[in-house]
């Protein structure tokens, strides 16, 4: 073997001979470090972040899944669906923040007094 070694390098733990190690650009592990599996809250965050082409009044445009997952919800409370209305209900009172949102007393009566029936029915159907 051919010792190129400067006199005052010392081969050791940690210090391989200089034709030993990696040549520049070369890496240890070329395959690099194997992938994580992705779980479900990761699949279906990315799922509801592709975009689906939309058709509104004639025009067409692209939205988020999730976005058209809640433009349905929104029209189908419309139509007079109460189970999409108590949904939609609920979920804009977890997301809006109560001090930044005022609702009239008058609009609050209303909401409240559906709310009521609806408790009601859906007691009575089961």
């Amino acid at each position: 073997m051919v010792n190129n070694q400067p006199p005052d390098y010392v081969v050791g733990y940690g210090r391989p001979p200089k034709q030993h190690r990696f040549q520049p650009g070369q890496s240890g592990n070329p395959n690099g470090r194997p992938k994580k599996p992705k779980d479900l809250p990761s699949i279906v965050a990315s799922e509801l972040k592709k975009k689906v082409r939309v058709t509104e009044q004639g025009e067409a445009r692209f939205v988020t899944r999730l976005e058209a997952l809640a433009m349905r919800l929104v029209e189908q409370a419309l139509k007079g669906d109460h189970r999409a209305l108590k949904y939609l209900v609920q979920l804009n009172d977890q997301a809006v923040d109560p001090d930044d949102f005022e609702v009239g007393t008058d609009a609050q009566a209303i909401l409240n007094d559906f709310l009521d029936k609806y408790d009601q029915r859906s007691e009575s159907q089961v």
